[in-house]
């Protein structure tokens, strides 16, 4: 192409010192108008040099014609050229379009790939949760039944304990019933002072368990009271996550939506800066046809050259003039299509930019959705676990407090009935002592029974306070990793917010350019 252009000028430039050449013919001032002023010598002399100069300027002007015919063929290969690089460019457009919505399937069936493999991620971690959960249950059953076999046997000792000093009461009572009233009163004074001490025993005992108890109790009420208050927590921060992926999501959708318009806007640009190429092509064209038509003054120029010199004179200055303006506009034309061909360089390279940008938004976004659905998921795990422990430990708590008034008021009463024994003793010693120790070994079965439901209670009471703590602990686990994702999620939309910054520049830049 730039050999070609030199070629044009250098023949522009040949034209033109050519017309400058044949400036020597005869002046106006030499003849006069009827041609009879100078000698004739001088005349003929004149004439001859002029034919002379004529025939100069005749070779001059074929070697001219010659140029310029093969700047009109150079001309027509250009034209052709263009034809053949518009063409290539319209293809090349098609198959990039081709190429972008291949890349967009493509990147459609990646995006369904990662979810299915998240969505596998997930399941893995909730089975792993779920074997966890069990192995927790199961050391926690083996716990109870440790505790629950060394309280049966502390229970057992205690039974035979009491046992040997029922039958010794009995044997006392014997032996009262069998001596003389003196030794009568000193053995029930002895019972007395027995039963006394075993009821204090008791006593102190009871006192001690249902301290442990209330102790217990407490420390269950105030584990709950802090699953609940962690329960609040988890929900205040549940809520908070639905309100910051709804703002992601339309977030994300107003960027998808202007980098769409973007697209759209630099497409249009590249169509109008395609019909601003094929405009400046029609301009070379009708540029060609004008030197055509200049071709032609020039023959009417030289036909008229023999006629006379001074009108030979004013066409050559007239056509020096369209040669110097032909010259200018050519430039300009060229000019032109440079400008024309880096506009649509850079316009392509901006398309390919904003196609790459709009991709790596695109990826971006369903990757954040895909972590926002997993929040999701796991928020909703959580809150299913917590109200399965809120329920379990009100449950709980609520027959926990039932059985331990149940026993308190049972312990009551039996502490009055075993005063009102020793009062009777006391009163009647010759009394029927057999009887009252058989209604106090049955009393004393009883509240024995009664003891081990209590401490059955307190156990499933102790393991339902264990788990509300595992429980809670997870609670607090999740909530921190929930903070943290939330605070990736935060990076990541400022990251995305810069970018779109960058391509509005971009486009800014595009449409001042």
């Amino acid at each position: 192409m730039r050999i070609r252009r030199s070629r044009r000028a250098t023949t522009t430039t040949t034209t033109a010192r050519a017309v400058v050449r044949g400036d020597s013919g005869v002046s106006p001032d030499d003849v006069d108008a009827n041609g009879g002023a100078a000698p004739n010598a001088t005349i003929v002399a004149r004439l001859r040099e002029e034919l002379r100069d004529a025939h100069n300027e005749n070779a001059h002007l074929r070697e001219e014609l010659t140029a310029l015919e093969e700047g009109w063929a150079s001309r027509s290969g250009d034209a052709s050229a263009v034809t053949e690089m518009e063409d290539a460019h319209a293809h090349e457009m098609i198959a990039m379009r081709a190429a972008f919505e291949r890349e967009l399937e493509t990147a459609k069936e990646a995006g369904i790939d990662r979810e299915r493999d998240t969505a596998q991620a997930v399941t893995d971690a909730m089975q792993h949760m779920l074997e966890e959960s069990e192995a927790k249950n199961r050391e926690l059953e083996e716990e109870l039944q440790r505790a629950t076999e060394k309280e049966e046997a502390r229970l057992e000792a205690l039974e035979s304990e009491m046992r040997e000093r029922l039958r010794a009461a009995e044997r006392i009572g014997a032996l009262s019933a069998s001596g003389s009233g003196d030794s009568a009163r000193a053995a029930a004074e002895r019972r007395a002072t027995l039963l006394e001490l075993t009821l204090e025993e008791f006593e102190k005992e009871t006192i001690e368990a249902m301290s442990d108890i209330e102790s217990r109790l407490s420390l269950a009420v105030d584990a709950v009271d802090q699953s609940n208050v962690a329960l609040e927590e988890a929900r205040a921060e549940a809520n908070e996550l639905g309100r910051v992926r709804a703002g992601l999501e339309g977030a994300l959708a107003e960027k998808e939506q202007k980098m769409a318009e973007q697209l759209r806007e630099v497409e249009e640009k590249l169509t109008h800066a395609q019909s601003a190429h094929s405009i400046e092509v029609n301009r070379g064209v009708e540029l060609l046809e004008r030197i055509a038509s200049l071709e032609s003054a020039r023959d009417e120029l030289e036909s008229r050259l023999s006629d006379e010199a001074q009108r030979r004179k004013s066409e050559r200055q007239e056509y020096e003039q369209n040669a110097t303006a032909s010259t200018a506009q050519i430039e300009r034309l060229e000019a032109s299509y440079r400008e024309a061909q880096s506009t649509l360089d850079s316009s392509e390279s901006v398309v390919q930019t904003l196609r790459d940008d709009l991709e790596r938004a695109r990826d971006e976004a369903r990757t954040a959705a895909a972590a926002v659905e997993e929040l999701e998921s796991r928020v909703d795990e959580l809150a299913e676990a917590v109200r399965s422990a809120e329920l379990a430990g009100d449950e709980a708590l609520r027959s926990a407090i039932e059985s331990h008034s149940q026993e308190r008021v049972a312990l009551e009463a039996k502490i009055s009935a075993l005063e009102g024994v020793v009062e009777e003793t006391l009163l009647n010693s010759v009394g029927a002592p057999i009887e009252d120790v058989e209604a106090m070994k049955a009393d004393f079965e009883a509240t024995l029974s009664k003891q081990e439901a209590k401490i059955r209670n307190l156990e499933k009471l102790a393991a339902i306070g264990r788990e509300m703590m595992a429980v809670k602990d997870t609670i607090v686990a999740e909530c921190a990793a929930l903070q943290n994702e939330i605070v990736e999620c935060e990076a990541q939309k400022d990251a995305l917010s810069l970018e779109n910054a960058k391509l509005l520049g971009r486009l800014a830049a595009l449409e001042q350019d």
